[in-house]
């Protein structure tokens, strides 16, 4: 799901909200995630206790880890008329520390309060504040560190692969329809990339490590491969035994997907 705004500089709540809605109420209504919590976790353009506020008041099962700006005042719910700057609480930390503070209220226009984590790990150069509507708020930082899992996707599209920065394509319309086709790429390719490491034509990563190469790269490897040798019946059997599992699982038949 995306939305591309025709403008430049940062995104508005109003805009975050038309994002998730329809992602968050496709998520609650698929039978096998009925009951998993959704967790949203965003940077720090989005760091706005209104967005927390507004997941925690609209839906169930929805929490918010956001990273905030140094920028930011702080107060305690028990001394309201207090303020803390997080760039004041940063300046005295050192490398190790780690501190929680609960019933926070993020800016001077909020009341909703948070719980915030403030963390720095010895292999980071800069400590990492998080705000957290989250029951269990000392495992916050985990749970943004996921974040980063977006990065290379990032790097895909716009560097690795796609180049899509290179198209010079502006129009907001005709960058949407250009996504469409890179979406269904991107997922083709990660699948391939998983069958290679299901086969084990890749090794999988020890538990606990990195892959070397990501999915992506390994599977768009495999499918230019076969695009360079094999005949286009060949490549569409190819990538219908990608997909063939999830149409089972989904109850779709491939002909739906991919025209006969």
């Amino acid at each position: 799901m995306w939305m591309v705004s025709g403008k430049k500089g940062n995104s508005s709540l109003d805009q975050w909200k038309r994002i998730l809605a329809p992602v968050i109420e496709a998520l609650q209504q698929m039978e096998w995630l009925s009951d998993k919590l959704i967790h949203i976790v965003a940077d720090r353009e989005f760091a706005s206790p209104k967005l927390a506020e507004w997941l925690k008041t609209t839906y169930k099962n929805v929490d918010a880890t956001l990273r905030i700006k140094a920028s930011m005042y702080l107060s305690s719910t028990d001394l309201p008329e207090t303020e803390t700057k997080v760039a004041s609480l940063i300046q005295k930390m050192v490398k190790g520390d780690r501190f929680l503070l609960c019933n926070q209220i993020l800016t001077r226009a909020s009341t909703f309060p948070m719980n915030v984590l403030l963390t720095w790990e010895k292999e980071y150069d800069e400590p990492l504040v998080v705000a957290t509507t989250s029951h269990n708020p000392e495992s916050s930082d985990k749970v943004y560190g996921l974040r980063f899992g977006i990065e290379p996707m990032h790097k895909d599209w716009k560097t690795n692969a796609f180049e899509l920065e290179k198209t010079r394509v502006t129009d907001p319309k005709r960058i949407e329809t250009l996504l469409i086709a890179i979406a269904f790429a991107y997922i083709i390719c990660v699948l391939a990339g998983e069958q290679k490491e299901d086969t084990r034509a890749v090794r999988k990563p020890p538990k606990g490590k990195n892959r070397m190469v990501g999915l992506f790269l390994d599977g768009i490897r495999a499918i230019s491969r076969h695009i360079r040798r094999a005949t286009m019946e060949k490549f569409r059997e190819f990538i219908s035994a990608l997909i063939l599992p999830f149409c089972k699982a989904w109850n779709i038949h491939p002909s739906n997907i991919l025209p006969i």
